[in-house]
Order: structure tokens, then sequence, then C-alpha cells
């Protein structure tokens, strides 16, 4: 027969309620006397709170267990969240929370053990073990929820500081871009031609850099919208590739471009989904060692448009593989390389494949062993 914990509310155990009502500053002082044993690493600052409200819990839980309550106004509850709220505050991970209240069950059911005249019933055992499970429960729930408003904020502050600087940046690149066309027409000779070129492409990289940051911060913050209008991917994916082959050849790697020769018409963002396969690409070229080969393949398959990026680079590592995309996140590069980016290119893929309601996936072998990027997209109706 299954536990009713509302019929076993309604059931009154006034010794062993009256007991725990009566002792709880004794309770609390065995509680803080093995609590210190088990747990050093805990607060002790917050122990001493502990010491002042614990027993205010405890005399709620002898006074739900000598009376009949309902399940909503066991007053024990509202202390365990009271609890959970403080312990986020001072800095405690959730199992010390938990373990806490083990220790304390442990302490009580101990003291009952040796107090009462006769061993503690099994109602009485469920009861006891119900209202701590409450506490519990309630417990967690605040301190997780807490945690979670934290981390929200958080991560809304970080959301409106990459937009700032990215603002602040491209402030800055503009005259810089505008002061290089100028001297580009200046210095016709051939030394500074070829320092405008290095220029160029630094400037055009980090421009490319600025407007990514930008993008993913307005799309973390659901800001970033898209066109929904025809749009051929067989002409995008060509566009990507003359954005993208100066690097790719001046790495000294090969592009091999499979496209089909009828168009692959999808609704979406041109200039978004170009924004996609440039960064693929670019991610390819950076993640692969010169002369080695990027393939990019672009196939209607039923309902899906199907485009795939792969290299014959470092691969990535069956535990990075499930976090590529998020922000931030980067494959090692290895020993004595460098990446050269900042882990926002693919977070800013799966989110504008996301809102053209396809869907981004990424496969290796291992490391060294090259990898793959797979971007289905639903192809428009005829």
């Amino acid at each position: 027969m299954s536990l009713d914990p509302a019929q076993l509310w309604s059931e009154r155990f006034r010794e062993i309620g009256s007991l725990v009502e009566s002792h709880a500053d004794v309770l609390v002082e065995r509680w803080s006397e093995r609590a210190l044993i088990e747990q050093p690493t805990a607060d002790e600052v917050f122990r001493a709170e502990l010491r002042d409200s614990l027993p205010d819990w405890l005399r709620a839980l002898g006074r739900a267990l000598a009376k009949s309550s309902k399940a909503d106004a066991r007053e024990h509850r509202w202390f365990a969240v009271e609890h959970g709220q403080q312990r986020w505050e001072v800095g405690w991970k959730l199992t010390e929370v938990v373990r806490d209240y083990q220790i304390l069950r442990l302490v009580i059911f101990d003291f009952l053990d040796t107090t009462l005249p006769q061993p503690l019933q099994t109602r009485e055992c469920m009861a006891l073990g119900l209202g701590i499970d409450e506490a519990i429960e309630a417990s967690i729930a605040a301190f997780i929820h807490h945690r979670d408003q934290a981390l929200q904020a958080t991560h809304q502050r970080m959301n409106e500081f990459l937009s700032v600087l990215s603002h602040e940046l491209r402030n800055f690149l503009a005259p810089l871009t505008s002061a290089l066309d100028v001297q580009e027409l200046q210095s016709p000779d051939v030394a500074a031609s070829e320092m405008h070129g290095i220029m160029r492409r630094s400037t055009e990289h980090l421009t490319r850099l600025v407007g990514d940051l930008l993008d993913v911060s307005r799309a973390s913050a659901g800001k970033l919208t898209i066109s929904q209008e025809p749009t051929d991917l067989l002409e995008i994916a060509q566009r990507a590739v003359e954005m993208t082959r100066g690097a790719i050849e001046e790495r000294g790697q090969h592009l091999h471009v499979d496209l089909p020769a009828k168009q692959v018409i999808i609704t979406g963002d041109a200039f978004r989904l170009t924004q996609v396969l440039v960064n693929l690409l670019h991610n390819a070229c950076k993640y692969s060692p010169p002369g080695k080969s990027i393939y990019l393949q672009l196939r209607a398959d039923g309902k899906e448009a199907v485009t795939r990026v792969r290299d014959e680079g470092i691969g990535i590592a069956p535990d990075v593989l499930p976090e590529v995309f998020k922000l931030f996140v980067q494959a090692e590069a290895g020993p004595g390389r460098s990446s050269g980016g900042l882990g926002i290119g693919l977070a800013l893929v799966s989110k504008l494949v996301e809102l053209h309601g396809g869907s981004v996936s990424a496969t290796s072998p291992g490391v060294s062993q090259g990898s793959e990027f797979v971007v289905r997209l639903p192809i428009a109706a005829p």
C-alpha cells in the first residue's frame, strides 16, 4: 500500500512531536557538534546563524507532528525555505545543504530512540521522515531558485557588456577602415600595397569578429531578428565561397566545392545564412593546418536542404562535442598553436540556424582527425 502524505499528516503523533518541540535546543547542539565533524568545509559563520534559527524549524516540525494539520499549513516548510535562501547567500554547495539535513535526521532519530520508553513505531518513523523530507525539498527549491536568479542576472549583465563592447569597438573600427581606404589611394608603391593588404585583412577580420560578438549578444537577449523571404541556398553558398577563398588560399589550403546544378530555395534571411556558411568555412580554415583540404557540399534531401562543411584539421575531442555550440567554448588548438578565436562563431551559427527553423550538428572521429558540420534547413514549399 502506497504512503498517502495527507493521510499521514492527518494523524497525531503527540509524544514524538512534543519531544522534538521541547528539546529543539538540545537537538540543534547535537546536530552542530556532528555537522562540524562531518562537514568541516561548510561555512562556520552561517552555522552560528543556524544555532539561532534552526530551533524554530524543529519546534514547528514538532507542532506539526503533535497535531493534525493540512499539507499547505505546515510552517516547518517556511523555515526550511528561509534556510535554503540563507545557505545560497553565504556560498554553500547544494550537496552541503542536503547533507546537513541528513545529519539532522540521524540526530533526531538517535535522540528519540534513546529518550522514548519504547521503540519508534512505523507510522511515527514515516511521519518524522516525511516532515524532514519536506524540509529538504523546500530548502533545495529555495536554494535553486536563488541560484537561478543569480545566474540569470549574471547572464543579463554579460549580454549587456558584450553589446556595449561591440558597439564601442565598431565605433573605433569605422575611422580605421576609412583611413586605410585613403592610404591605399595615396600610396601606389608595391611595399605600401603589401602593408595595406595586411592591414586590410586584419581590419576585416576584426570587423567580422566584432559583428559576430554583437549579433550573439543580441541573439542571447532575444533581440536578433531575421527576414523571411524566398532565398536560394546555392547562391548563398557561392557567395560564402567568394568571401572565404582568399583566407583559405592564403593558408595554403584547398577548398573543394560540390554544389547542385539547380537552385535550392528556402525561406529565410540571405545575409544571415551567408553569415552561417562564412563562419563555418572560416572555422574550418582556422582549425586546419596549411596544405589540408576543406570541403563544402550542398544537397536537397527530400524536404531539407543539407549543407556540409568538412575539414582535415585538429578535430574535436568527444567530451567537447556536446559543448561546441555554446558561447566561448573552443576546441583545443594543441601545443604551440593558437586558434585565434573567442569561441563565438559556432554559438552564433547555432542561434541563426535555430531562428530559421533548422538544426546544426558537429561530428568528429577525434582529435587530429578533422570535423564535419551539417546544417539542415527546411526547403520552401513550391
